[in-house]
């Protein structure tokens, strides 16, 4: 796996990964969550072309603490959640936990949000905790 800059597009290789221009294209996977899948998420979270939006611990309604993150590739907006933890979680550490052979995904679908747009949603139980998985063209909402 190698990096390199150029005058231009920036481009990284890696196992079939490319980025132009910060855009990431993966092969076979699109982001358009019509056809996501908590595969094709791990794919993303593995593919190096995600810059971090925010991250930190949560506490859930029942007071259970938790991490989450937000990333951005070129507009579109990946982030996750992972329960019953104190400690960050990496992408590549969630892209293991949900594509693990134990993993039991509870949830795994698209919607539409508000503005009309469509998103993917997830569910993984990995080991002791579960892992929300989200991907839309827009942000999250703010956290309160």
């Amino acid at each position: 796996m190698g990096r390199s800059k150029r005058n231009g597009p920036s481009r990284m290789f890696a196992a079939g990964r490319f980025c132009f221009s910060g855009r990431c294209i993966i092969e076979g996977v699109r982001w358009e969550s019509e056809s996501m899948t908590v595969d094709d998420f791990a794919a993303v979270l593995l593919s190096g072309c995600l810059d971090l939006i925010e991250d930190g611990k949560y506490n859930n309604k029942v007071g259970q603490m938790g991490y989450r993150a937000t990333y951005r590739d070129s507009g579109c907006y990946y982030w996750y959640s992972v329960s019953g933890t104190e400690t960050y979680f990496a992408p590549d550490e969630v892209a293991v936990a949900i594509t693990t052979s134990g993993r039991v995904i509870q949830r795994e679908n698209s919607y539409f949000n508000s503005g009309g747009k469509r998103g993917f949603e997830a569910t993984v139980r990995s080991g002791d905790h579960s892992f929300m998985l989200n991907s839309a063209p827009d942000p999250p909402r703010a956290r309160r």
